[in-house]
């Protein structure tokens, strides 16, 4: 939508509060989203499925924090079962 010249965001939006409206079920899949950042504001517009590329995932889910605590956990984990 947005590579066709529209606010992508918004048209998504409204398609959601019209699902909202209806009292539906219907899921959109919102696709090929570039960025974190646009799928958390759609997040919070209600909108819960998309389809990304790799580099937008690694964007949302590499996390150093994370890492260094899995990273932890093993070791700890390694050293208590033997």
């Amino acid at each position: 939508i947005t590579d066709n010249g529209k606010d992508g965001y918004d048209e998504c939006r409204q398609m959601q509060n019209i699902v909202d409206g209806l009292g539906s079920g219907t899921r959109i899949l919102v696709a090929s989203l570039r960025d974190a950042d646009t799928i958390a504001k759609l997040a919070m517009e209600g909108l819960d499925t998309f389809t990304f590329n790799p580099d937008v995932a690694r964007e949302i889910f590499d996390e150093p924090l994370t890492d260094n605590a899995a990273e932890e956990f093993e070791e700890a984990a390694a050293r208590g079962s033997t």
